[in-house]
């Protein structure tokens, strides 16, 4: 915070400190998932995510379970954690097309 109280009174402050938990794709998905296992049902508006490769064999255990005759289409969406834009995101349906570092 006190960067924020260094600040002279004409500058304007296009960062706030501590904030950044939010606007990384990777740490507001580990917020979501602990505040839904603390509070429950409020933060069941997130879709089902994964935090690659912390997260790697749960991930393929539910991609897995979600393969069948009779399932819808299995589709995701994969971001990268460290570029915006938009750019990086690559939507699989197949396992095998899954790529990260």
């Amino acid at each position: 915070m006190g960067e924020y109280y260094a600040g002279k009174s004409y500058q304007k402050h296009i960062h706030f400190p501590k904030t950044g938990i939010l606007c990384k794709k990777d740490s507001l998905a580990r917020l979501i998932k602990k505040n839904r296992n603390m509070f429950g049902k409020i933060y069941d508006f997130v879709p089902t995510t994964y935090t690659l490769p912390n997260d790697y064999k749960k991930f393929i255990e539910h991609f897995t379970r979600s393969q069948g005759p009779t399932s819808p289409k299995n589709i995701w969406i994969c971001k990268p954690t460290d570029l915006s834009r938009g750019r990086g995101i690559t939507i699989i349906s197949d396992i095998t097309e899954l790529q990260y570092e």
